[in-house]
């Protein structure tokens, strides 16, 4: 096929323009010729005598002129199809490029002639494939021997297959930033652009249903922002098991993805998932604690719903007459208050604890040779293994 420049493809449209306009004073002229025979009809005069063969070659006229009406828009249509083929293909490679739209080339460079040829095939279903060789005819195609088949799907010349969105499971046309590429191309009839996730097993989805996935983790209220508690970062893929892609979708996918309004919350939220969380060490509540700029130095902060007062520091209930040093000293079944009340009782009533289970034991009466219920023996008074005791020295507890 004979390229075909930008210059003749705007004479082409004004020819074209030109054709139409003439239709349309031929259907004004047809028009006339009907209300002149109904003039000359009801005239009172002597009665025309029409033949048979004038009246065959009106209807004749008449189905030429629709011919050509129909003609001339069908080129019409064909040539506005062909023009949106080169603009979106055109759109593509600025984006797959990076190249801005104030700086593109013409047409010609930046695709090349092959390519423009291609988009302005005949058939658009065709375009890409191999071309038969000039010298191959209908006449002689019979005496070619039949090519070998494959079914091997990356066999040369055929087409591969769009990538499936793993959400809507619909075809997308792969794009680096689909979000760009939607607002450049300036067809409807084009499939969705979509990207591959770098996640482990590289799944892929549409702008559409990737960015409203997103957007559901950082608004999932619909208020337009999700509550601190809330707030899921990082955001992981659809698909991927969460210990399998811990990093989650990074900044450069999501600006790719997303809207202006979008990403600003995407960062917004992320700053403030980046700030330390304090959540209210009473197990009844747990609620999140809220902790201002003026309350940072502050060695304590109290929850705002059930007002329990909360260490900063060891991110537990206040312990009273302990330093946060001597707090996190002692072990984990002694840090609450209540195990702390209970310490300090055992002390005052001068109970013991077993070694092996940790058991507090109560001597009522008896001698000091306890046997604890997880079996272990020991001396009540000093505290050691009753296995080779011999003397008994009054521990100190």
């Amino acid at each position: 096929m004979a390229a075909i420049d930008p210059e003749s493809e705007l004479l082409i449209f004004q020819l074209l323009s030109d054709d139409l306009h003439a239709d349309s004073s031929a259907e004004d002229w047809e028009d006339e010729m009907i209300q002149f025979d109904h003039t000359a009809v009801t005239d009172p005069g002597p009665e025309p005598v029409h033949s048979a063969v004038d009246s065959s070659c009106d209807l004749d006229i008449s189905y030429i002129a629709q011919i050509a009406r129909d003609r001339a828009l069908a080129q019409r249509l064909a040539a506005a199809e062909q023009k949106s083929r080169l603009d979106f293909e055109f759109a593509r490679r600025l984006q797959d490029q990076g190249v801005n739209a104030t700086d593109a080339c013409d047409v010609d460079s930046l695709l090349g002639r092959q390519a423009i040829d291609d988009l302005f095939a005949s058939d658009p279903n065709k375009m890409g494939k191999d071309k038969m060789p000039a010298s191959t005819s209908a006449d002689n195609l019979s005496d070619c021997p039949p090519e070998p088949t494959s079914t091997n799907p990356a066999a040369k010349g055929s087409v591969p297959r769009n990538p499936t969105c793993g959400i809507c499971e619909d075809h997308f046309q792969e794009a680096h930033s689909p979000l760009s590429a939607s607002l450049s191309a300036n067809s409807s009839t084009h499939l969705p652009f979509g990207l591959q996730l770098p996640c482990p097993n590289k799944h892929s989805y549409c702008v559409g249903c990737l960015s409203q996935y997103i957007t559901s983790k950082l608004d999932p209220l619909g208020t337009g922002r999700a509550p601190e508690e809330q707030i899921v970062f990082p955001i992981r893929c659809p698909e991927c098991p969460p210990d399998e892609w811990m990093d989650g979708i990074q900044d450069d996918v999501a600006a790719r993805i997303l809207t202006k309004d979008r990403i600003a919350l995407w960062y917004d939220q992320k700053q403030i998932d980046s700030h330390p969380r304090y959540f209210c060490p009473n197990r009844k509540c747990s609620a999140l604690v809220q902790l201002h700029e003026q309350e940072a130095g502050r060695p304590q902060v109290a929850c705002s719903l059930c007002k329990t007062v909360m260490c900063v520091r060891c991110k537990t209930q206040w312990h009273d007459n302990l330093t946060c040093t001597e707090y996190q000293a002692l072990p984990v079944d002694e840090r609450s208050p209540e195990d702390r009340l209970l310490i300090k009782l055992a002390r005052e009533k001068k109970w013991r604890r077993c070694k092996a289970c940790g058991r507090i034991i109560e001597l009522t009466s008896g001698c000091s040779h306890m046997t604890c219920i997880c079996r272990n023996q020991f001396c009540f008074i000093c505290g050691a293994d009753w296995v080779n005791h011999v003397t008994c020295v009054p521990s100190e507890d």
